[in-house]
């Protein structure tokens, strides 16, 4: 009994509880989590008292999988120091701690023994996260620069815009990465002045489609995006994701383009 455990982690959005919640269910790092909140914390941060509405993850699962449900957290979590607890669980419903145990079986080790291949190059599981991390680091970016009061001038995209883009581009790839599997040709350019007008009338389309609707909202939007694209990915055989590959050249290069805005919105 003395390995099953619970786990707590506040979140400042209902989204961002749901994608714990989701992730840790889908690798198997949690039998089943409880989302609840919105909740109002207190809290002293940098020497000042501060209020925060937050959501509450309660994580059931094995005490022997905390360093890859940490891991996992903190790649998902938009804090820099995301409040990880352990609680043990001294007594239950022994069908109920049987039936933890069960859920989180034999998942753990597989991860870790996948995580890295031969010449350091990442995994499919490993790509996967380094995606769903830079997309949650570049909407944490992109609420700093808005609460900032950061907006589009005539120069620069704004944090909106900059999430739309994302959205945008990870909808490509949910529609484009199945077919390309299947055997359709990529697209070809003759010129790279053709391919920027290409890419620059996508932008202009997305960005225009997102009209009045709220940061939360798009921040949704972005979410689901990068989350259908990761299932994709998830479920292509190991062969079809190795470096020099489609699906693993263009995820890095959406890893890359993720952390590009991340340095624009923090400046």
């Amino acid at each position: 009994m003395g390995n099953v455990v619970q786990i707590t982690v506040a979140i400042n959005s209902e989204e961002g509880a749901h994608n714990i919640a989701d992730t840790l269910v889908a690798k198997r790092l949690a039998s089943s989590v409880w989302v609840s909140g919105p909740i109002r914390s207190t809290y002293r941060w940098e020497g000042k008292a501060e209020h925060a509405t937050e959501w509450m993850c309660t994580i059931k699962t094995r005490a022997d999988l905390y360093a890859s449900i940490e891991q996992t957290i903190k790649a998902l979590h938009p804090y820099e120091i995301p409040g990880i607890l352990v609680l043990p669980v001294t007594t239950g419903n022994q069908e109920y701690l049987n039936w933890i145990e069960q859920e989180t079986q034999g998942n753990a080790n597989h991860m870790h023994e996948q995580e890295t291949q031969e010449g350091g190059e990442s995994s499919k599981e490993q790509l996967v996260q380094e995606l769903i991390a830079a997309h949650e680091q570049l909407i944490g970016a992109a609420t700093d620069a808005l609460r900032r009061g950061a907006t589009r001038t005539a120069d620069a995209w704004g944090p909106r815009e900059i999430l739309a883009h994302m959205a945008g581009w990870e909808a490509m790839a949910v529609s484009r990465i199945p077919r390309i599997v299947a055997g359709i040709p990529l697209v070809t350019y003759e010129t790279e002045a053709q391919r920027a007008a290409w890419d620059d009338a996508i932008n202009a389309t997305v960005i225009t489609m997102i009209g009045d609707q709220s940061f939360d909202a798009i921040c949704g939007i972005l979410r689901k995006m990068y989350q259908a694209d990761a299932q994709i990915i998830l479920e292509l055989d190991e062969s079809i994701v190795r470096p020099g590959s489609y699906v693993y050249e263009r995820t890095k290069a959406a890893i890359d383009h993720c952390c590009e805005h991340i340095r624009d919105l923090m400046q």
